[in-house]
């Protein structure tokens, strides 16, 4: 089922439905819809469990940079949508459409891309080694115009499909029995940050719930896009008012960002990765108890 965040309303699990008619108040929330609907199913698909790394009794790496093919948490997605459909379109910085090709591992994959002109020229190498078709675009579409009108076609779009991002419910079942105090994820969209808090405060309702702490960064380098609209909104204002989960911003300055490089390096992981290091030192969590960084993305890219 799908499950309103706000409303509470139920319905079918139906692709491309991702808002409740209790938050269409205005022309902008059609044109642009926000996300309130969350899956309340647990996905069943075949899918390796990613390494957790310990480095010391307090503070855990979970490595979904090691997952196959692509090397971050966006495979899962990809796998389990590729699992049980095949016509797709996405807006991606590069990682989500990346992970979908190496699934599918088709040349000319007939999927709708759309991409940043700011994508990266290593990510872009990759896409065009297997999609035949790439646009180009600086706007917010809806599902509508990223499908095209076919109603068949299924927009996998961090944000606007709570079904596909529901297999990230994995990764904290993966976790779940670590007793963590904290799980700290690079934010981004805010995808994978209401899908851990989702699975934990609402689906398992658990009385010692672990805090997710989403990580944003000042610097364009450690994102392809930046954008003040976020489809998941209400998910990032519930988590954050109803919970003790919250979003914390790295600091504006020369120092953080160098340190940002020297964690991408060190772990080898991308920079948007690397806040999450950053943030466990900027916040001193070793002091909070047993906490959780998610590596989403390896560092190094080919088109292989």
């Amino acid at each position: 089922m799908l499950k309103c965040i706000e409303c509470g309303h139920e319905t079918q699990e139906t692709f491309n439905v991702t808002q409740c008619a209790c938050s269409i108040t205005d022309l902008k929330s059609v044109t642009i819809p926000i996300t309130t609907y969350y899956s309340t199913s647990i996905k069943k698909y075949p899918f390796s469990i990613s390494p957790i790394e310990r480095h010391n009794n307090i503070l855990l790496l979970k490595r979904e940079d090691f997952n196959k093919p692509s090397g971050t948490f966006k495979d899962r997605k990809a796998t389990y949508v590729n699992y049980i459909h095949d016509k797709f379109a996405v807006a991606s910085s590069g990682n989500q459409a990346i992970a979908l090709a190496k699934v599918r591992g088709l040349q000319y994959d007939p999927t709708y891309v759309y991409v940043s002109c700011y994508v990266d020229n290593k990510k872009l190498e990759i896409l065009r080694s297997y999609f035949s078709e790439i646009t180009f675009t600086d706007q917010i579409l809806s599902t509508y115009k990223l499908i095209r009108g076919e109603k068949d076609r299924w927009n996998i779009t961090n944000g606007m499909d709570p079904i596909g991002a529901s297999a990230y419910y994995n990764i904290a079942i993966e976790l779940e029995n670590l007793n963590l105090h904290n799980i700290v994820v690079p934010c981004g969209s805010g995808e994978l940050f209401s899908a851990l808090a989702t699975y934990f405060f609402l689906l398992r309702k658990k009385a010692c719930c672990p805090r997710i702490i989403g990580v944003r960064s000042p610097y364009p380098e450690t994102d392809a896009i930046s954008t003040e609209f976020f489809a998941l909104q209400p998910f990032l204002d519930y988590f954050t008012e109803e919970t003790s989960s919250y979003i914390y911003t790295l600091d504006n300055s020369t120092e953080t960002l160098k340190n940002l490089y020297l964690h991408s390096a060190n772990n080898q992981c991308e920079l948007s990765s690397a806040v999450v290091f950053e943030a466990y030192k900027q916040l001193s969590l070793e002091k909070e108890g047993k906490t959780c960084l998610i590596v989403t993305g390896g560092i190094k890219w080919n088109p292989n």
